[in-house]
């Protein structure tokens, strides 16, 4: 990616992961159903394999969001159920 797209994507990745890993805990601790708290787990794995690739660990981005997505599709496939 171009320098200037990678300097501009904290300040859109950063709030996006903290307000979704956020609203999934809040809403687990209203509800303490358990698919909240695999949406966040799987937001959180999507958030770190990006950071990771920061630091030169490429690998782990696209290992972590196959992963974090696959966790977050069960969640919403057990709020459905």
């Amino acid at each position: 990616m171009p320098a200037n797209v990678r300097i501009i994507s904290p300040f859109l990745t950063i709030p996006g992961s903290i307000s979704l890993i956020g609203g999934a805990l809040y809403s687990w601790s209203l509800t303490r159903r358990n698919y909240n708290l695999f949406i966040a787990i799987g937001a959180l794995l999507v958030a770190s394999g990006g950071g990771l690739s920061r630091f030169g660990m490429e690998w782990a981005l696209y290992i972590l969001e196959l992963l974090g997505v696959a966790v977050m599709y069960i969640g919403f496939i057990k709020s459905h159920s």
